[in-house]
Order: structure tokens, then C-alpha cells, then sequence
């Protein structure tokens, strides 16, 4: 089953690949010699797009499956949505306290989530992480995320 879904999948994002690629083809080459011209992104887009939807094509093509014990199960995966709450909680309580202080909790709440037991590790990492990812925007780029309100 899983094959069959990667030989379709791989046949029709190969295909749009190769035609992103004539596309890319028609764009015109404004630059200047010895600079990388407009079309360098589309053709590193189109280049990975097509390597990688004919990998898929290969592994539908070959019938390669995952090879695990474990059978099937029916039952809708409750993470995801789970992480889809937290993240648009996260981001309406954004403006009102501030990146590192929410980004505190939605970092702590996704370790926990994910199996992380560990407190110390938690806090630690929950605190510090935000904290330079502020200071790097901040500071190294000019980019301000939302202080909250102090």
C-alpha cells in the first residue's frame, strides 16, 4: 500500500518538478557576469525537487516498505493536534507577554510532551533557549520580537 502511494506521489511531483524546470528555463538571465543570476534559487528548487520526487518514484518502483513489527493502526495520532493548540495558543498569548516568556512555556510543554522527564533540563533549556534566540534576533539582526508588556 505504501508503495503504491509512493509511485503516485513520485510520478506526479516528478512531473510538476520537470515542469517547474521549463518554467525555470523561460526566466530570463539579468545579471551580471560572474554573479549568480535570478534563476540560481529556481534552479536549486527545481534540482532538489526533481532528485528527491525521483528517489520517492525509486522507492515506490522498488517497493520498499518500513520494515517494522508493529501492525497497523487505525486510531488518529493525538500529538499533532496537541502541538496545533499549543502552538496557536502560544501564539495569541505572543503579543500580550512577550517571546521569551511564552516561548518559555510552548518550549517546556513540548519537551514534556515529547518525553522529556527530566526538570532541570526543561527549565534549563526553556529558559535559555528563547533567551538567545531573542538576543540573536535583537541584537545580531535588528529584528524585534515582542516584549511583552514590562
Amino acid at each position: 500500500m505504501m508503495a503504491q502511494r509512493n509511485l503516485i506521489a513520485g510520478v506526479i511531483l516528478t512531473a510538476l518538478g520537470i515542469f517547474y524546470g521549463l518554467l525555470t528555463v523561460g526566466l530570463p538571465n539579468l545579471s551580471l557576469p560572474g554573479t549568480p543570476g535570478p534563476t540560481l534559487f529556481p534552479w536549486l528548487i527545481t534540482t532538489g525537487w526533481v532528485v528527491l520526487s525521483s528517489a520517492l518514484l525509486l522507492f515506490g518502483m522498488l517497493g520498499v516498505r518500513n520494515q517494522s513489527k508493529e501492525t497497523e493502526k487505525r486510531s488518529v495520532p493525538k500529538k499533532p493536534f496537541i502541538v496545533l493548540i499549543a502552538f496557536l495558543a502560544y501564539l495569541a498569548v505572543l503579543p500580550f507577554i512577550g517571546f521569551i516568556l511564552s516561548s518559555t512555556f510552548f518550549f517546556a510543554g513540548l519537551m514534556w510532551l515529547y518525553g522529556e522527564r527530566h526538570k532541570v533540563k526543561i527549565t534549563l533549556t526553556s529558559i535559555i533557549l528563547p533567551s538567545m534566540i531573542f538576543y540573536i534576533f535583537s541584537t545580531g539582526l535588528g529584528i524585534f520580537l515582542p516584549n511583552g508588556p514590562w
